[in-house]
């Protein structure tokens, strides 16, 4: 009977270095008779099943999981991967834990940053004076970038070995710059866009509005944004870490019709794990391959374990409290996401907690836009690589730091 031991870590490894345009269900080939019919039906409906329109994409019984390319083809059982169960799950073996300094760490920090992409993401955070107190001006883009630079001198100094998705403010991580983009591909992007609907009249109009009437921004967030996202889970799968960090900060307000956060009094902390798939969330077959990779390897557990330990870090240091369903200011909790067994962390279907393999932690240290986070955020109170940033980002970073050295003495 097999193990698994050596050929998790193999498997891993394999994964990782499969560009995009070759992903294969037979990458799984070597979990072939290493599951039991139960220890898929729990992580099914504990992790990745948010939505029950997703069993139209798969079947399983007592000898078999099934992954299907749509309802049709699941009715007359024409799966894309058949793979074989076994009656009882096999004795696993502990898979000795790596040192910090033996470890590569990949971080993204999330956004691009800068007073114009993080006014057209609404990262930002303009709160004008009020009262005798002065006004509070910064960006997430920015705050990440700065806890990044933090955050890779502390593990460095342990002796792993980091690597940065961007390195600057206003960087995107795709190849192209927004503006190189919107000259070379917009057009072609465009055609895309619009290339399933049918009615010649209606496409017309659809793409008329597209080349005249919409906004930058929106262009920006809804074709180039994704091109990033993309760019960064390849550039971090290149790397083949063991472990990722993507380093965003949270909002608990709404904007106004300006734009502009409203600032909030409430404040809480999270972490995003693999997982979580809603409705028409299985439709493409990229999709699919990763619903079945988290289905087989220990990516989720681990990310779980990880993210544990960061949040709190988060509680204990920057005395933020954990944040639960009930929350209101986060209603994505409720239609989105699925709670684990540890506090405040949650699978969630994000572009990088699905396309990035491995070990992860999406990180939401605090809401930016509470009133007493964000007079500590907007200080300027160090320069670290050319970005100014206040001291509270080294608190977080220091949290972020001590989960990692905690989940590699576990």
């Amino acid at each position: 009977m097999k193990t698994l031991s050596l050929f998790f870590f193999l498997s891993s490894f394999y994964l990782w270095a499969q560009p995009e345009d070759k992903l294969s269900y037979q990458d799984f080939d070597s979990y072939q008779e290493i599951y039991s019919f139960s220890q898929l039906e729990k992580k099914l409906t504990f992790y990745l099943k948010k939505h029950s329109e997703i069993e139209n994409y798969y079947h399983l019984d007592k000898n078999t999981f099934k992954i299907y390319a749509s309802l049709t083809d699941k009715k007359k059982d024409v799966p894309e991967y058949i793979l074989r169960l076994i009656s009882e799950p096999p004795a696993t073996k502990k898979k000795t834990d790596k040192k910090l300094s033996e470890l590569r760490i990949a971080l993204d920090p999330g956004h691009l940053g800068g007073p114009l992409f993080s006014r057209w993401e609404s990262r930002y955070i303009d709160m004008p004076a009020k009262k005798g107190k002065p006004s509070m001006t910064f960006n997430e883009g920015d705050l990440a970038l700065a806890t990044a630079f933090e955050l890779k001198i502390l593990l460095e100094t342990q002796g792993a070995k980091v690597f940065l998705t961007r390195n600057a403010s206003g960087q995107s991580v795709y190849h192209k710059s927004f503006f190189l983009w919107l000259e070379e591909d917009f057009l072609s992007a465009v055609e895309k866009k619009i290339s399933l609907i049918t009615d010649p009249a209606e496409k017309s109009t659809v793409k008329c509005w597209w080349l005249t009437q919409t906004p930058l921004a929106s262009i920006f967030r809804s074709l180039y944004n994704p091109l990033d996202l993309k760019a960064r889970a390849q550039k971090i799968s290149h790397f083949s870490p063991d472990i990722s960090i993507m380093l965003h900060y949270n909002a608990g307000a709404a904007n106004d019709l300006n734009g502009q956060n409203q600032g909030t009094e409430k404040n809480f902390c999270m972490a995003f794990v693999p997982g979580s798939f809603s409705k028409g969330e299985l439709q493409n077959q990229e999709a699919r391959y990763h619903f079945v990779r988290l289905l087989l390897t220990p990516d989720i557990e681990n990310s779980i374990k990880l993210s544990r330990f960061v949040v709190e870090e988060f509680v204990e240091k920057l005395q933020v409290p954990p944040v639960s369903e009930s929350v209101t200011s986060a209603p994505y909790l409720k239609n989105f996401c699925l709670a684990t067994s540890a506090k405040g962390v949650y699978a969630r279907n994000l572009n990088l907690t699905r396309l990035v393999p491995g070990t992860i932690c999406f990180g939401e240290p605090l809401y930016q836009d509470n009133y007493q986070e964000s007079r500590l955020l907007s200080q300027k109170d160090f320069v670290i690589q050319g970005v100014a940033a206040p001291n509270r980002v080294k608190k977080v970073a220091q949290a972020y730091f001590q989960g990692i050295l905690r989940f590699c003495e576990r």
